[in-house]
């Protein structure tokens, strides 16, 4: 009641926002398509929408911007990013990022239940990409992410451990695509799950790495320009919801 009283009275703040979403809904349904598109409608009223990379690059410029802009990421490739996420972000002419946990695409039913449950922790009944989708997504122009090889928490891990579990996921999308790859989403998103150890792993792999949802009003996590922050949502969200998260000021 209160995220919908006053997201009405409140309006995106100037600046670059990032969201990361992971899916439309929770149980897949047949209007999964026309939900998101009428999300991306009402904001794309409110905000320009600007490439993932483009997004990136302006943060990382600090230059100071007169109205705000908005990007796009997902972490974990659901099977829905490829049907339905993108498709309808490429209708508004821009990409997303696609954070990836190589370890669970391709495999059978039992491991992907399994994995959903112990390894991302959740309930959902999600399929994921497959590694055409996921080649597609990249061919598209979308980016591609490493998200860890299995979606372990980078926690109380061995240095050597944390950097095993970035560096495997990373190697295998760069073999399966063919691309550097660049940037980096921690699992679960927030300091409850990572540590300086982890972070370290991740930055020595990658040119840029994301957080979740915390301490969203400064663009960089403990003032370390390697380290962005976004804003977590999902596809199904009221956009009042969307406009008191996004009305937050943001500085370097």
């Amino acid at each position: 009641m209160f995220l919908n009283f006053a997201g009405n009275f409140s309006k995106p703040s100037n600046g670059i926002h990032i969201l990361n979403g992971h899916y439309i809904n929770k149980v897949q349904g047949n209007n999964d398509v026309e939900q998101f598109e009428e999300l991306l409608n009402q904001l794309s009223k409110m905000f320009d929408f600007i490439l993932f990379e483009d997004a990136c690059n302006l943060i990382k410029s600090g230059k100071n911007l007169d109205k705000p802009y908005l990007s796009f990421s997902f972490d974990d490739g659901f099977s829905e990013c490829f049907t339905s996420i993108a498709p309808v972000l490429e209708r508004f002419n821009t990409n997303a990022c696609f954070f990836i946990n190589p370890h669970v695409i391709e495999k059978d039913e039992i491991f992907r239940r399994e994995f959903i449950k112990s390894h991302l922790n959740s309930k959902i009944d999600k399929t994921f990409m497959t590694w055409d989708q996921i080649i597609q997504l990249h061919v598209n122009g979308h980016i591609i992410g490493n998200h860890t090889w299995s979606h372990k928490a980078l926690l109380n891990l061995e240095y050597n451990e944390a950097y095993e579990e970035v560096k495997r996921g990373k190697d295998e999308l760069e073999k399966r695509l063919g691309f550097d790859c660049k940037y980096f989403a921690v699992p679960f998103g927030t300091p409850d799950f990572f540590d300086e150890v982890g972070l370290l792993a991740a930055t020595n792999n990658h040119e840029l790495v994301f957080t979740s949802s915390f301490e969203y009003n400064k663009y960089f996590y403990k003032n370390n320009s390697r380290i962005l922050s976004r804003r977590h949502f999902e596809g199904h969200w009221k956009i009042s919801h969307l406009n008191y998260f996004l009305s937050q000021n943001r500085s370097i």
